[in-house]
């Protein structure tokens, strides 16, 4: 599934939680985000049902507009179909999703699938990529994430840590961290997507970081996002302007989010 953009697929981060229906309760009147926007012809746009779990997302660039549509069972996300040729398919566990398959259109054929990996405290802990199969011992894992977090129970993510699959010493690889740091006291606006927010953001967490910094596999930074947001009267940001300076060059990067 395409992703909504560096600042949110790397530092609006949210706590991994299980997506349930049962969890909804009535919410504040605007506070859920229903637009984020990188520029006049590229967006993200958000629909809910009415127990305030997500319906459809519209994701529009560049003139071209694509779907995704959520759809539920027994009270749990079951199913993400994208008009990107995928469909994304989650299996529970003790009512949470430990299994992602995703699906080619058409053959449904498994193309992969994560399995998802939770710390005794209830955080996601580890995301491993399997290809081309839903059995592990047939097929090597081929991508591994994963997370620390602060001790201070906001379940905001310290880093994140990429690896790799390497046949040649059947083992994973480092490949890069992304450390954040400097969060803010407000509420992350896509606290309320859970998994869906993994699925579709990369890494989630509660409040907003004020800085990303990401390491090659040496331990050497790569670059450094500096975050400033802007925050309407409920403490949700209205904006975030990211500073990021990579190779000896700076640039600035705006999102715009309304509810």
């Amino acid at each position: 599934m395409r992703k909504i953009g560096s600042i949110l697929s790397m530092a609006l981060l949210v706590l991994i939680s299980s997506c349930e229906k049962n969890d909804a309760k009535p919410e504040q009147s605007g506070t859920r985000v229903t637009k984020v926007e990188y520029s006049s012809d590229e967006y993200t746009s958000f629909v809910y049902n009415p127990d305030h779990t997500i319906s459809k997302m519209v994701f529009a660039e560049a003139g071209e507009i694509s779907n995704s549509n959520f759809t539920y069972a027994n009270g749990s996300l079951s199913e993400i179909h994208s008009e990107d040729g995928l469909t994304y398919q989650l299996k529970y566990n003790n009512g949470k999703p430990y299994v992602v398959d995703v699906l080619e259109d058409g053959t449904g054929k498994i193309s992969f699938n994560e399995l998802v990996y939770y710390s005794a405290s209830g955080y996601l802990q580890q995301v491993t990529t399997y290809s081309m199969t839903t059995n592990p011992a047939i097929f090597p894992p081929f991508f591994r994430i994963v997370y620390d977090y602060y001790n201070d129970n906001t379940g905001n993510v310290k880093a994140a840590r990429y690896y790799f699959y390497d046949e040649n010493v059947s083992d994973f690889v480092l490949t890069k961290t992304i450390e954040y740091s400097q969060y803010d006291s407000k509420v992350n606006p896509f606290a309320q997507f859970g998994l869906v927010g993994y699925l579709l953001f990369g890494v989630n967490a509660g409040n907003n970081p004020g800085k990303m910094v990401e390491k090659d596999e040496d331990g050497q930074v790569t670059s450094t996002s500096i975050f400033n947001y802007t925050y309407n009267s409920k403490g949700l940001p209205t904006q975030a302007v990211e500073t990021v300076t990579e190779n000896g060059t700076t640039k600035t990067n705006t999102v715009k989010f309304s509810y």
